[in-house]
């Protein structure tokens, strides 16, 4: 005997599932892989071991996470402490004092809130080093390298050191926390830097009015593509820049009345290009250092400069509005102190392109 009614529903679920007979198997199967997709662990800090220092959880793991790009009074190895010393002079009470500050910052934001390890602590871990992002608040090291209460350490990787580097520049041009003290080697100098980069320009304006001239475009001036034509007049605008970088160290000699050989140097950082380009073609790179010695004697207090050779780089706009450099742009800079040929203080300086970019646009009244 014929089901009819076992007839009827099948024909239902073959209709619905007429474009892809066994797609119920497959959404099924992407549901599965979903539900494995899990969302990024939020770890829960449930104790302050130091500065550095936490004891995270989450579900039934617990592992003790500590910073490891920076340094902090308090919770200093040795080979840190000598590195420290060598940056900043600080008595007893003010390094016990900044110890104390560190602590709290770090306690006030870390403490019973939740945060994002990077990278994750793995299933047995006890114990690991790991970038922590606290939800909110942001990244613990680059809070403390703000706040002034911690140190970039000296041996980082570039571009972890560039990625920080920022943060501790900041304290030190206004003075926050460590950075109030005179930055000091051991108890041998006092010593102050600055550094300055300044951009003067020339330009030259070419006008061609010639009808039916083709506008063109060329990613390089020198070896690019042929010129495409895109119609109506030429219009082409030159403009050169001179970087002017300098540097000015104070040393106050605090130590015996010997001699000594000081020396500020400082090396740009630049981004350039052999070729003519735009300057997201433009390669980071480093030039030659520029130095300044004299010699001094204990208890003297003496000023150094550094003034770098001009640096230059010229934009030429072509047709439709396209920039194409050539040269070099300068976009930081390393400064060194040595003494007796021995490094006693190094910084890094950040500079922003729009110093020289924002001087490419001004007219001859700009030049130096």
């Amino acid at each position: 005997m014929i089901n009819y009614k076992t007839i009827f529903c099948l024909l239902i679920v073959l209709s619905i599932t007429a474009c892809d007979p066994f797609g119920f198997l497959d959404s099924n199967s992407k549901q599965k892989s979903r539900d494995k997709i899990k969302k990024e662990p939020r770890w829960t800090c449930t104790q302050i071991f130091s500065p550095k220092s936490f004891l995270f959880s989450f579900e039934n793991q617990t592992v003790t996470v500590e910073l490891e790009n920076v340094i902090i009074p308090g919770c200093l190895s040795k080979k840190e402490k000598e590195f420290f010393d060598k940056q900043i002079l600080l008595s007893q009470d003010n390094f016990k004092k900044y110890a104390d500050d560190a602590f709290d910052f770090s306690s006030n934001l870390l403490f019973n809130m939740e945060a994002f390890l990077s990278p994750l602590p793995k299933k047995n871990d006890k114990y690991c080093n790991a970038h922590i992002t606290v939800i909110p608040g942001g990244d613990v090291e680059a809070r403390l390298l703000n706040e002034g209460l911690a140190m970039l350490k000296h041996d980082l990787k570039p571009e972890i050191k560039d990625k920080y580097i920022t943060y501790q520049q900041k304290a030190m041009d206004n003075n926050n926390g460590l950075w109030s003290q005179c930055i000091a080697n051991t108890n041998n100098f006092i010593i102050k830097v600055s550094a300055l980069l300044t951009s003067g320009t020339e330009n030259k304006v070419i006008r061609k009015n010639v009808k039916n001239l083709p506008k063109f475009y060329s990613p390089d001036l020198y070896n690019g593509p042929k010129f495409t034509e895109i119609g109506a007049k030429s219009i082409e605008n030159i403009s050169n820049a001179e970087m002017k970088l300098s540097a000015e160290a104070v040393i106050k000699i605090i130590s015996a009345a010997k001699s000594y050989e000081l020396t500020l140097r400082i090396q740009p950082h630049v981004i350039q290009k052999e070729f003519s380009g735009p300057l997201s073609a433009f390669k980071n790179d480093l030039l030659d250092w520029e130095e300044n010695t004299i010699h001094a004697k204990g208890g003297e207090k003496v000023s150094l400069k550094v003034e770098y050779s001009p640096i230059e780089i010229s934009r030429v706009i072509k047709g439709n509005n396209i920039s194409v450099f050539t040269g070099a742009l300068v976009e930081s800079c390393d400064i060194e102190i040595l003494s007796d040929g021995k490094i006693i203080y190094q910084t890094k300086k950040q500079f922003s392109r729009d110093i020289t970019l924002n001087s490419l646009d001004n007219s001859l009244d700009s030049a130096f």
